[in-house]
């Protein structure tokens, strides 16, 4: 019998289950929801849309962790590599829309690499982004116009 990996099977890096990832909870992870939002808001503003839709800001993170190679031994919650795979589930302040994310974080850099269009958003969209028209720009646009007052 051989072994596949999650490449092999067509699966994503954000839906490999294969691996097991670690929760965090040190300070320097809390660090990449933030530079996820910021992604997401350079993802708008390049597709033009800065005018009518709202600028993302971080109202909490549910969670985040961290990709473990099976060969790793990963014990302390400080141990940090170069580049890392990390997984993070945050709340934004705008219309309390929830987003999770699979990414590539380099702590030497402090920098993420993401897709923005593999971003999941986790609750629905369809009041929050009638000014928009394009299906992958609703996940991640909140509409001025149709903001909520909490």
């Amino acid at each position: 019998m051989s072994t596949r990996s999650c490449e092999h099977a067509g699966n994503t890096r954000a839906l490999c289950t294969c691996v097991p990832y670690k929760r965090l909870d040190t300070q320097w992870a809390k660090s990449i929801a933030p530079k996820v939002i910021g992604r997401i808001n350079e993802y708008l503003a390049g597709r033009n849309l800065s005018e009518i839709c709202s600028e993302l800001t971080l109202s909490y993170i549910h969670s985040t962790e961290m990709k473990v190679e099976l060969d790793q031994n990963f014990h302390d919650d400080e141990h940090r590599v170069e580049v890392g795979t990390y997984r993070t589930m945050f709340k934004v302040k705008q219309n309390s829309a929830d987003f999770r994310a699979t990414v590539i974080f380099n702590n030497v850099t402090d920098s993420v690499e993401v897709d923005v269009p593999s971003i999941s958003r986790l609750d629905s969209y369809e009041d929050d982004s009638t000014c928009v028209k394009d299906k992958t720009d609703k996940m991640y646009c909140i509409c001025t116009c149709d903001i909520k007052d909490d």
